[in-house]
């Protein structure tokens, strides 16, 4: 459902999966929502409400915009629990459909940080990793950060909050891993 959320009025109903829609996200100029379910993933235009792409992929849990360019990060494994299914992330342009690099783990949490260079992903055994986006090259390794199940980048990139399944909340340095 899309809503107008300062007139508190409902836009529209997209019928976009067969079930459950496991994650959404909008592009960062706002004119693209894509959708991830357990049939794939859908882009839709916001202003005409009208699918522009689909990708059929079962396994897709996570999705996350960059906020510059035109950089999807799809990460797979199970869309509620985690990394069960597994596969290797992709950064994928979602104006071309092409996939830009392939990254060797699930990702079944992500994150990118403000400036889109880095991007942060929950791989399957209870560790974030930091992906260098124009290399594909993983620059660090969170260790002992539990079972997260969310990520988010301070505004100035510096410190990348996790939550996790045990209720807490850890702050990381992403430049020193502390």
């Amino acid at each position: 459902k899309l809503w107008d959320v300062a007139n508190r009025q409902l836009l529209a109903t997209l019928v976009a999966h067969a079930g459950p829609v496991a994650w959404l996200a909008f592009s960062n100029d706002g004119e693209t929502l894509a959708t991830a379910g357990g049939d794939g993933l859908q882009l839709w235009n916001v202003k005409t409400l009208q699918l522009k792409f689909t990708l059929r992929d079962k396994h897709i849990a996570r999705i996350a915009f960059s906020p510059v360019g035109t950089l999807l990060a799809i990460g797979y494994g199970n869309s509620v629990y985690g990394d069960e299914w597994g596969g290797p992330m992709k950064l994928w342009d979602y104006v071309t459909h092409q996939v830009v690099r392939t990254l060797p783990e699930p990702g079944s949490r992500l994150a990118f940080s403000p400036d889109g260079k880095i991007l942060a992903a929950r791989n399957d055994n209870d560790a974030v990793k930091l992906w260098n986006v124009e290399t594909g090259e993983e620059m660090r390794k969170l260790d002992q950060a539990g079972n997260v199940i969310c990520l988010y980048y301070s505004p100035d990139g510096q410190t990348l909050a996790t939550g996790n399944w045990d209720g807490e909340v850890n702050r990381w340095n992403v430049f020193t891993g502390e």
